[in-house]
């Protein structure tokens, strides 16, 4: 797999686009999104330091996502797929046989 390089505009381009401090992220020449600088003491951190910090900041978005109510798009799609499963519950298999079949590929 060929990983692209992923470089910051300079300096002068690289104003803060948003309040949290966004700035442009550019992939081979074009931009590819936003990325937030890091305060300095994360990069005086030990890799295992910054594995669970970035640990502890997941665990925080997961329990703010749970608590997110479903979208209206996405109760429609959980609808469908529960209307095909009662429909058809032949063309569906067990969760440990799904997960199988993903860790054989």
């Amino acid at each position: 797999m060929h990983s692209s390089p992923i470089l910051l505009l300079p300096a002068a381009d690289r104003a803060p686009l948003t309040p949290g401090g966004a700035v442009a992220r550019v992939v081979n020449g074009a931009r590819r999104g936003y990325t937030f600088r890091m305060e300095p003491s994360f990069d005086q951190m030990t890799t295992a330091e910054r594995i669970l910090y970035v640990q502890e900041l997941w665990d925080r978005i997961a329990a703010e996502a749970e608590q997110q109510p479903l979208t209206s798009a996405q109760a429609a799609e959980l609808d469908r797929r529960l209307a095909d499963y009662t429909a058809h519950p032949e063309t569906s298999i067990p969760w440990e046989q799904a997960r199988e079949q993903m860790r054989r590929r």
